[in-house]
């Protein structure tokens, strides 16, 4: 990222927008024909870009893992409710609970609780690895500095360490013990899975365990290669810091390319994150418990569990899309659309010259050949690619409350990523639109569950679970109105932020 126009720096608060009003690293000269500058109450130029106002960041990582957590043993616990529910409320029933508890293995209800719980855990560790690092940086006297070190890891982190492992390693044995086949082919596909999704996370993590054994146990040389190896690929994998990127505007092609590039990949990497948070919850919560159902008695006979997959299905759709959901509304915030949609509109895109009359003209004088090494193209510039044999016209970005386009066209022809991008953030309104959408709609299914079941459990579970996608809605249509506002303001917005610009 140090190389790209997507600057490290954290957005001040107090300014509309001073990102966009340095230059790029190009140091090329703004050009004031074909970009859009105006000028905000303090006094800022901003190319193209509406000024962005002071919006808070949101819940942090810490408080988001800690709801995602609480939501997966909701669904965990309703699961568990729907498989062993008994029929305490009729008059002559034997159960005095609302469910079997006999019937329950604790030790797989342990296994999967701290699976569920591991990006929690992931995410204290390393909250308390950063107050730990504020407090070292502090200039405490050494003795101080010491005491600290001691008391994170001889008193925080290795007991909380040794409490998950071996709490799950226990665990592990005793299910396995119970379900040696069921164990390892359920458990180690999740693991497979993980490893095949997030191939250069699981190279992270491989390296730092390398760097642990290497230091601590057996130090050699060729350990201490593959763990450069692995640390070099998963580099690949973490994703943009948000509260330390901000856009730089630039009019240097391949400066804006590599941003895109960036930027795309780390749209890539979010979505990929949304999905397998999405379908690993629903696994452990509603598929798992249903797999391993006790199989004898208590006296040693065989029995059998009817489960109703159709219902365990239906459950995990909504489970899965649920999660899904949340982790979107929180990779994806409103300062990460601005950010896309500022890249977009430098990027432009390029439309096939398909005129018949103009073809002909083309052919018989042709235009130069598109190369990436040319400066920005002009809207309506015309080039030739793939050895003449195609014509194609510069399209630069246009906002509807701008008069002007984007300073010109920076797009490769050839990038079917850049033709995704510049479709998909060129308007700022896309994801947030589509997140309502997908709520209405899954609202909608959850509703049309409730009109078909008569069960009361089943009742019960999808009217506790759809509170959380009212929440989403009522957050994403919040995030589309504001974003709406700020990108295109109607006639009432456009006076009222001249009246505050008059009056600053």
């Amino acid at each position: 990222m140090a190389r790209s126009n997507v600057r490290h720096r954290r957005h001040p608060a107090s300014s509309a927008a001073p990102s966009d009003a340095t230059p790029g690293p190009s140091g090329d000269d703004q050009r004031p024909d074909a970009a859009r500058h105006d000028v905000d109450a303090s006094g800022l130029t901003v190319q193209g870009h509406p000024a962005w106002p002071d919006i808070p960041t949101g819940q942090g990582e810490l408080f988001f893992e800690c709801t995602l957590f609480l939501y997966s043993v909701l669904a965990l616990f309703l699961q568990y409710l729907n498989l062993y529910k008994t029929l305490w409320w009729l008059p002559k029933s034997y159960w005095h609970y609302s469910m079997k508890l006999h019937l329950i293995n604790p030790y797989l209800l342990s296994c999967v609780g701290l699976l569920l719980g591991i990006r929690v855990t992931r995410c204290f560790w390393n909250t308390i690895s950063f107050v730990f690092a504020t407090l070292l940086g502090a200039g405490w006297p050494r003795w101080m500095n010491v005491a600290a070190v001691v008391a994170e890891y001889g008193v925080i982190k290795t007991p909380l360490f040794c409490l998950v492992v071996s709490s799950f390693f226990f665990s592990f044995g005793r299910v396995y013990h119970d379900f040696p086949s069921k164990t390892l082919l359920y458990f180690g596909y999740a693991v497979f899975a993980f490893s095949v999704t997030f191939t250069h996370e699981a190279a992270q993590r491989f390296g730092l365990i390398l760097g642990l054994l290497r230091r601590h146990i057996f130090n050699h040389s060729v350990l201490h290669r593959l763990e450069l190896l692995l640390t070099a690929i998963g580099k690949e994998s973490q994703l943009v810091d948000l509260e330390m990127v901000t856009h730089m505007c630039s009019e240097n092609p391949g400066t804006i390319r590599e941003e895109v590039d960036i930027l795309y990949n780390d749209f890539y990497h979010r979505v990929k994150h949304c999905i397998f948070v999405g379908v690993s919850t629903a696994y452990f919560s509603i598929f798992v418990p249903c797999v391993f159902t006790p199989e004898k008695t208590q006296s040693g006979m065989p029995q059998e569990m009817l489960v109703d997959y159709v219902w365990v299905a239906q459950l995990a759709v909504v489970v899965a899309c649920t999660t899904f959901s949340l982790y979107v509304a929180y990779l994806f915030p409103l300062h990460y659309c601005d950010l896309l949609h500022r890249s977009a509109w430098h990027l432009g895109h390029w439309q096939p010259f398909d005129d018949p009359k103009a073809l002909a003209v083309l052919r018989a004088e042709p235009p130069t050949e598109w190369s990436p090494e040319r400066p920005l193209f002009r809207h309506g510039d015309v080039c030739a690619v793939d050895g003449h044999r195609r014509f194609i016209r510069a399209v630069a970005a246009r906002r509807d409350d701008a008069p002007h386009s984007a300073p010109g066209v920076a797009a490769d022809p050839h990038s079917a990523a850049h033709r995704f991008f510049q479709k998909f953030a060129a308007d700022c309104t896309r994801l947030p639109t589509f997140l309502c959408c997908f709520q209405l709609a899954l609202i909608a299914f959850q509703f049309w569950l409730l009109l078909l079941t008569t069960d009361f459990i089943q009742i019960a579970t999808l009217v506790l679970l759809a509170f959380t996608n009212y929440l989403l809605l009522a957050k994403a249509f919040k995030d589309r109105v504001v974003i709406s506002r700020i990108y295109r303001p109607s006639a009432e917005d456009l006076q009222l932020i001249e009246q505050l610009k008059a009056g600053g």
